[in-house]
């Protein structure tokens, strides 16, 4: 009798961890409407032509399109050169971040004005 209910408490047992461990690896498909990796790396919250992932760089608003309240959009001032942090006028930015000039990637027009 003893032998039996061990048995059935090891089969039980196992049931358990079997099932347990089945819904654990189970991988559940993506939503149909779910944001592709490109549309989160596109999303601008305030559609300033600034991308939200450009204006953490910048330590711009993405809630706000004018985050220093200067009248030009935050993208407009990045692809200006101007820093949109900053009201202007005088808001120029360095052509490089650590003063280097003649930068390769200046003209190449595949890369966003953050990229730049």
């Amino acid at each position: 009798m003893k032998k039996g209910v061990i048995a059935l408490t090891v089969l039980g047992v196992l049931i358990i961890v079997i099932l347990t461990f089945s819904k654990l690896n189970k991988i559940e498909p993506i939503a149909k409407n779910s944001p592709t990796p490109v549309a989160i790396a596109n999303l601008d919250s305030d559609s300033d032509n600034l991308a939200d992932w450009e204006e953490a760089l910048w330590k711009t608003d993405i809630n706000n399109p004018d985050t220093d309240k200067d009248g030009a959009p935050d993208g407009e001032e990045v692809t200006l050169g101007r820093n949109p942090t900053v009201k202007g006028p005088n808001d120029k930015l360095l052509d490089h971040p650590l003063g280097i000039t003649g930068s390769a990637f200046k003209d190449d027009k595949n890369l966003s004005a953050t990229d730049r």
